[in-house]
């Protein structure tokens, strides 16, 4: 990972894949919450500042100290917009086929009690594991283990973690 105060850091394809697989997450649940199924955020929307800092504290691994220090900053940040939009809209024409194999793994009724945090997370995770088969498994595991960590509690990020490896199983035998 590059120094943090060089202003002209740019993140590695991987570091903008990984925050590509975070924004497609919040996509896949603000679709859900808000039953709107055309929307993909994007970094660029002016009334994502928020977002923007967020995300460049996943992939830079820095804190703002202050509001202060987001100005100085530019807001722009690298994200892999193509596989963002690939991965948003490809979990939502297959939702489907991906909630079906999310079954397989528990019954439906505790599946049917997820949040919708955790279940944005599963699908996402899922349609790699399903559909990007030139992804390695460990590390689609991986970076959904840690896109889990932003969201939620050791307890499910654990649940996450056992759900992806019983689901590779069952795919990638």
């Amino acid at each position: 990972m590059g120094k943090i105060e060089d202003r002209a850091y740019i993140p590695t394809a991987a570091e903008q894949k990984t925050a590509a697989r975070l924004m497609a997450v919040q996509n896949i649940y603000s679709r859900e919450i808000l039953d709107e199924k055309d929307i993909i955020l994007d970094l660029d929307d002016e009334h994502n500042e928020g977002l923007v800092a967020f995300y460049r504290d996943v992939i830079r691994n820095e804190s703002l100290a202050s509001e202060e220090d987001l100005k100085k900053k530019s807001p722009r940040i690298k994200i892999n917009r193509k596989f963002l939009k690939e991965l948003t809209e490809n979990v939502a024409d297959k939702l489907s086929h991906i909630d079906e194999n999310i079954d397989k793994l528990e019954n439906s009724s505790s599946n049917n009690k997820l949040g919708v945090i955790l279940q944005s997370i599963l699908r996402a995770a899922s349609y790699e594991l399903i559909y990007n088969l030139d992804t390695p498994t460990n590390v689609i595991i991986n970076e959904y283990v840690t896109v889990s960590g932003f969201f939620l509690e050791q307890k499910e990020i654990n649940y996450v973690n056992a759900l992806l490896d019983k689901l590779s199983k069952n795919i990638r035998k």
